[in-house]
């Protein structure tokens, strides 16, 4: 009694805390018991659905699609007893059209978001009202400047022909077998450059440790985890300094130095342009990623364009700390997501060649895709082999590949959900009413395996349902919300589909893959759950923290 009574005099939610850990361990129970051999939903009076997401975790996307089927696409979502976790779980293109556009004033990221995600700090994704309005002003002007869009562009493609295509045909020639988990690391050096200026070279042959790729990481992953974790467990780890939180504040320091000395050196480094003598146009160091145009760079050259509500120009702009959230949440936005759709089409394809023939088919035969083969040709001379790259901006017209890529993206959305939080009481349009504070969550991964949605067959890879009449069919962005809708849908869709279709063409065109460990999957995205693990589990094992498993896979050379 005398533990108690001092866990609950130093830190008011210490008994609630231990009350949720007991949660934890009835789940866990339970499970041992036999009692969590199909799964089903359990609501307990005191625990919630704690329990049931507890058993569920390692599968928790396809668990909640059945759930929200079988409860009508609009629910109450049960905490335990004072722990603060109720929400409102929707996959209903109403409502979601409802919380993101109609009423978006009214749903904002809330508090309790900005807790979870604090040290990404405030930016677009974080800043809710009158915040919110002038850095998302300034990002899409950023992002859309020409100048930064060719300049990806040009970063991913040359890196496709150096990095990614060359790693592919060593593994080919010396018939070793290769992780896709390699596109996480190709991703991460284009977000790098593009963004930071800064190119790591983490699919360089020895793919070498970076420290910053795996705090970053790190830093991502504990704040994926502390969704699912109750506040008040999440608030006596950081005041015993151990755990998750303890891990998170040392990442997110070592992050920080990062950043912030880069953000130094760069500032020096323009200034030392500016009192030099102008180069000619268009001189520049190849090799130095930080002389190619990257958002660093322009939101340190925008500073000279801050200007106050009288036109003047401000001498202080934007200050190191605001660059640094600015850049850190496009990181957070771009590398991984990006990476993990990219993995993810071509593991399906992987796993469906005949879908994936079909593509390579129309690559070969759409004479309006410009192949840019005979450069790599040259830079290829030495391993014998002759590797075809393609053009984002030359891919629109391949309505296959974009359907296989929309198909991915649907049964394994990159960023498994997203939410809102009431700001004032509401009635959603199904009837439920919303206290103020309460969150509505928008699972978009679960919404993808939906057969309200996506008929009888939603469990299936099926890039033809993209097609209507030999073109691509537009869906309402509530109801494919994978990237965001309303005020609030992703600022970077065409980057990130442009750098999506560049890669998919050209590792497919060039290579075909076959699994290192077994057949693989089924036709099936995923099956009943009755008995035993569906024939998925271990392929969607990790997609909750914003990742994938481990994919090993044997390359094959295509005969062009």
């Amino acid at each position: 009694m005398d533990i108690l009574h001092y866990f609950s005099a130093v830190h008011p939610q210490a008994l609630l805390a231990t009350s949720t850990t007991l949660v934890f361990f009835l789940g866990f129970l339970i499970w041992l018991m036999g009692m969590g051999g199909r799964r089903s939903s359990l609501d307990l009076p005191i625990a919630g659905m704690l329990p049931s997401i507890l058993l569920n975790l390692h599968r928790l996307h396809d668990w909640a699609a059945k759930e929200l089927e079988r409860r009508g696409c609009t629910t109450w979502v049960r905490g335990p007893w004072l722990s603060g976790m109720d929400f409102v779980a929707t996959s209903d293109p109403l409502v979601a059209k409802y919380v993101s556009s109609t009423k978006s004033s009214n749903f904002q990221r809330g508090p309790r978001f900005r807790e979870i995600v604090e040290p990404l700090g405030m930016g677009v994704i974080t800043a809710d009202s009158e915040e919110w309005r002038p850095r998302r002003k300034l990002m899409v002007d950023l992002l859309h400047r020409p100048e930064f869009v060719s300049s990806l562009r040009g970063m991913t493609q040359e890196m496709i022909k150096s990095r990614l295509l060359p790693r592919l045909a060593d593994a080919a020639r010396e018939k070793k077998p290769v992780d896709l988990q390699m596109v996480l690391r190709f991703s991460f050096d284009v977000m790098c450059s593009a963004i930071l200026g800064v190119d790591f070279g983490s699919l360089s042959a020895d793919l070498p440790h970076v420290p910053f790729m795996e705090a970053f990481g790190e830093v991502e992953d504990i704040i994926i985890t502390r969704f699912v974790m109750p506040r008040s467990l999440w608030r006596l780890l950081a005041w015993l300094q151990i755990g998750p939180p303890q891990r998170l504040a040392e990442y997110t320091k070592f992050v920080d130095e990062f950043l912030y000395q880069t953000i130094a050196a760069r500032k020096e480094q323009l200034q030392r342009e500016d009192s030099e003598a102008p180069k000619p146009h268009g001189e520049s160091a190849p090799g130095d990623a930080s002389q190619r145009c990257n958002l660093l760079t322009m939101y340190l050259r925008s500073n000279r364009e801050v200007a106050d509500e009288t036109g003047k120009l401000s001498p202080a702009g934007y200050s190191a700390e605001y660059i640094r959230d600015a850049t850190l949440e496009l990181l957070a936005s771009g590398w991984r997501s990006t990476g993990v759709g990219m993995a993810r089409v071509l593991w399906l394809l992987c796993m469906h060649p005949t879908e994936a023939a079909k593509i390579v088919d129309e690559l070969g035969s759409n004479t309006s895709v410009a192949a840019d083969g005979d450069t790599v040709a040259k830079q290829q001379e030495a391993r014998g082999s002759h590797m075809t790259t393609f053009k984002a901006d030359d891919l629109g017209s391949c309505v296959y590949l974009n359907a296989a890529i929309h198909e991915s993206l649907r049964l394994y959305a990159p960023i498994p959900f997203t939410s809102r939080a009431a700001m004032q009481r509401d009635v959603l349009p199904t009837g439920e009413e919303l206290p103020q504070g309460v969150t509505v969550l928008l699972p978009v991964f679960a919404v993808g395996r939906i057969r309200k949605l996506w008929g009888e067959d939603a469990a299936e890879f099926k890039p033809e349902r993209w097609i209507s009449d030999g073109k691509m069919k537009d869906e309402s962005s509530y109801k494919f919300a994978v990237f965001g809708a309303g005020p609030r849908g992703c600022l970077g869709k065409k980057l990130s589909m442009g750098t999506i279709k560049a890669v998919t063409a050209s590792v497919v065109y060039n290579f075909r893959f076959t699994p290192a460990d077994g057949p693989g999957i089924g036709h099936h995205a995923h099956e009943e759950w009755i008995e035993g693990e569906p024939p998925e589990v271990a392929a969607s094992r990790g997609i909750l923290f914003g990742s994938f498993e481990k994919m090993t896979f044997h390359v094959h050379a295509r005969q062009q």
